[in-house]
């Protein structure tokens, strides 16, 4: 390997593993073998387009052709557990935790149902430190693409930039939402509203769903200064620290070895497992926790070629995760921390969220890296289904609070209302637009031109 390659940190990417073979790499260009196409070091890579993805806007150059250079797995596993994330907020509203509302305490609905409880449990053991893998793993293909500059540019566009107008935008109606919700079986439900519209108080001191953005920018920031730390320490240290790494990754038992440090962590927790930290100030130890998940993700980059191995046993992975979490369940919140209870707590935790990410990787892996036009779409619409989803589900749930029905069947209309206007926004007023290129890099019209060339790919 050449100095320039590792100028950008991306050696020993991919070089015999299906389905990633035929792409080999060097200082100045990246050579599809296949088709002996050449393309510039500043398109060394490209992954499918979504919220932590570069797309073919972005590059300098000729698009690439190459199916293979795109980590289709990985944006469909990002975006994924995004659209989790829409059911487990809206699901939360449908029961109570500790005798409370797990997201808003000012409003939860009366036909609760203890299956949605358990239900979002499971995901959030799993959802959010899968997600933060992913980021790093771009994270770290974007800074070997462009450098810390680039990767700067990029994250506060797509990043910060919707952070900022999505909380400006979106907290006033979230926050009338929970009031209307709260007050909807009272003769005027919309009186609350009214009165704190008058108050003139619009903003309140929470991230809310928005959260997870605010804790990127932090762990971008991290994680390039880890890098700089990193090139002070000398080859020879950076090169055994890859060599654990890799023999971790390619251990039959690396969801226990990653485990044990984990635990570490959770075991600071107040329960055992990751608490939301929606506040601006953010709490160190759930930092902490995520930062292990996306360090992770941003040192798998540089060992890509292990990647089709997380196929191995992935459904074993998730097996096992399921069996475990009634173990969980039966321990979570059953005692101080310090207690046997909470050390349980964390160590199924630990164990289930690194089974979940090698599982859930690795069935990405096998089924789902390769193009498909309406998982693509999916992936492109999924930050903006995330981003504004919030008042929405809150506002519905307030009607639906009205209507004699379980709690699961509301759950069930709500998304399925949300996720209708989501698509339908997504379609005409985010993805031929600036919003679409601002989110996804670029704009996609409405209705595209038909290219007469166009061959399907069993005929090309």
């Amino acid at each position: 390997m050449t100095g320039g390659l590792e100028r950008h940190a991306a050696t020993n990417l991919i070089a015999s593993n299906p389905p990633f073979a035929g792409l080999s790499i060097s200082s100045q260009r990246v050579t599809l073998g296949s088709n002996q196409m050449s393309l510039t070091r500043e398109t060394t890579y490209h992954v499918a387009r979504g919220a932590a993805a570069i797309d073919e806007h972005d590059a300098t150059g000729p698009p690439s052709s190459a199916e293979h250079s795109r980590f289709y797995s990985l944006d469909a596993v990002r975006s994924g557990m995004m659209l989790l994330g829409i059911f487990y907020h809206a699901s939360s509203l449908y029961y109570y935790i500790f005798g409370r509302g797990l997201v808003t305490k000012a409003f939860r609905d009366a036909q609760t149902s203890h299956a949605l409880l358990y239900i979002d449990r499971g995901l959030h053991i799993f959802r959010m430190p899968v997600f933060f893998v992913v980021a790093g793993f771009f994270g770290a293909l974007l800074y070997a693409r462009r450098g810390s500059r680039g990767l700067i540019a990029s994250r506060t566009r797509r990043v910060l930039v919707p952070l900022i107008v999505a909380w400006i935008l979106l907290v006033p109606a979230i926050s009338r939402g929970v009031l209307f919700a709260a007050a909807a079986g009272s003769p005027q439900p919309l009186a609350p509203v009214f009165r704190l519209v008058a108050s003139g108080q619009f903003y309140e001191r929470s991230l809310f769903h928005l959260w997870f953005l605010y804790h990127l920018m932090i762990l971008y920031t991290m994680a390039l200064a880890a890098v700089w730390v990193s090139r002070q320490t000398g080859q020879r240290l950076r090169v055994k620290a890859r060599s654990l790494f890799r023999r971790i990754v390619q251990s039959p038992w690396r969801p226990l070895l990653l485990a044990l440090p984990t635990v570490l962590i959770l075991e600071a927790m107040p329960r055992g497992d990751i608490t939301r930290d929606l506040a601006f100030t953010p709490d160190v130890r759930i930092l902490f926790a995520y930062s292990l998940f996306f360090a992770f993700g941003w040192l798998l980059f540089a060992s890509s070629d292990l990647l089709p191995g997380f196929a191995r046993n992935a459904p074993r992975n998730v097996a096992a995760a399921v069996l475990l979490f009634p173990v969980f369940l039966a321990v979570y919140g059953r005692g101080p921390q310090g207690s046997l209870a909470h050390f349980l707590t964390s160590s199924t935790d630990a164990l289930i969220t690194w089974l979940c990410v090698f599982g859930l990787i690795g069935l990405a892996v096998q089924y789902l890296n390769r193009p498909h036009p309406t998982i693509r779409y999916v992936s492109d619409a999924s930050y903006w289904c995330y981003l504004v989803h919030y008042p929405i589900v809150i506002w519905l749930a307030g009607a639906l609070s009205v209507v004699q029905m379980a709690g699961v069947l509301k759950v069930l209309v709500n998304l399925l209302a949300t996720s209708g206007i989501l698509l339908i926004t997504y379609r005409f007023w985010v993805r031929p637009t600036f919003i679409g290129e601002w989110l996804n890099g670029r704009r996609v019209p409405a209705h595209p031109p038909i290219d007469p060339n166009w061959q399907p790919a069993s005929q090309v």
